[in-house]
């Protein structure tokens, strides 16, 4: 929001009961990216967990972001 107008949109993934991000990525690594754009949906949308996945040749990896704001 900037002076009251939507400046912006947020495609998140899935929202979990309304509760956690969870947001789906095929990467072999976690980046620094990705983690920030997780952040900034639990931000947006005043979450406490995020959940960033992602899939890779050796199966899922995952890693639980908290909002700690």
């Amino acid at each position: 929001m900037y002076k009251d107008k939507a400046i912006g949109s947020y495609r998140l993934d899935f929202l979990v009961e309304n509760k956690v991000a969870l947001e789906i990525k095929k990467d072999n690594n976690f980046s620094y990216k990705n983690i920030e754009q997780v952040i900034a949906y639990l931000k947006a949308l005043d979450l406490k967990l995020g959940i960033l996945a992602n899939f890779t040749a050796k199966g899922l990896q995952y890693k639980r972001i908290l909002n700690i704001n």
